[in-house]
């Protein structure tokens, strides 16, 4: 689509955030349904949501460990002994070196240690009635972090500068996997239908759960955020509504009868449940 310029970037909710796509427009038409590109030729967009000088901030005062950060390069995590100390906290001058060769840094959850995310991330979730949570990736140059793969989770890329590279796959034999179900990783021979992006500061991507992704930089580095939507599946909902009605109902407490699996019960299903 055409390249959206736009002045205003103070991010308020999911509106401002997919602008100009209207939130009717994205459930009808990408919604877990297609990619979504939208370049807007406005570099600091993002600005007022996060910078590059934040992302110190964020590593000199919180100073995230444990699951909260990995060092990646080429989908091999770095052992966290290198870049934290005994006790634990962050080795900024370990971590500053593992960056200059190579490896990328995540920050896992970064809306608890950045006010303006975790302030758009409240408002988003009451627009959308889904759980989200946001990750932040620092890539140097000419490197990637993973593989192909796709997430179990719906996923906006907001680059928040530099550039980096997607190439996206349309094959259908992953669509809309469960929510935290297994994530392969692929070679790209194994996928078909590439369609290649590039992400400039400003631009935002939508992927669909169970697109099948790949990122990279060339000769420039990269920083982005990821807002993952950890959506409520109709199965939740379903499950949710028995378990409830099993609290009215004590026939659906009752345990299926001994030896069940036996073929003598392959009408077991077939019956109708009396409820009491």
């Amino acid at each position: 689509m055409k390249a959206h310029i736009e002045t205003q970037n103070e991010l308020k909710n999911f509106s401002d955030l997919i602008q100009p796509i209207s939130i009717e427009e994205f459930e009808n038409n990408y919604w877990e349904k297609r990619f979504l590109h939208i370049p807007r030729d406005n570099p600091d967009f993002f600005s007022s949501l996060f910078s590059i000088e934040d992302l110190d901030k964020v590593l000199e005062y919180n100073r995230p460990q444990g699951s909260s950060l990995k060092v990646v390069k080429s989908n091999q995590p770095m052992n966290p002994s290198i870049y934290e100390n005994k006790d634990e906290s962050l080795n900024l001058n370990q971590l500053y070196v593992a960056y200059a060769d190579g490896y990328s840094i995540l920050i896992n959850g970064i809306q608890r240690y950045w006010n303006p995310i975790k302030v758009l991330l409240e408002n988003i979730r009451k627009q959308i009635s889904h759980d989200l949570s946001a990750n932040l990736y620092l890539t140097p140059e000419n490197e990637k972090a993973f593989s192909p793969h796709y997430d179990s989770h719906d996923v906006f890329a907001i680059q928040i500068s530099g550039k980096k590279h997607w190439i996206l796959y349309d094959d259908a034999r992953f669509k809309t996997p469960l929510l935290n179900s297994y994530q392969p990783t692929f070679q790209r021979e194994q996928l078909t239908n590439a369609t290649e992006i590039t992400m400039c500061a400003g631009d935002i991507l939508y992927i669909p759960r169970g697109v099948p992704h790949e990122a990279y930089t060339t000769d420039k580095s990269s920083m982005h955020i990821t807002i993952g939507i950890q959506s409520t599946q109709w199965i939740d909902f379903i499950t949710k509504s028995l378990l409830s009605v099993s609290q009215k109902y004590i026939g659906l407490r009752k345990a299926l009868p001994i030896g069940f699996l036996r073929s003598d019960h392959d009408n077991l299903l077939s019956d109708e449940l009396q409820l009491e």
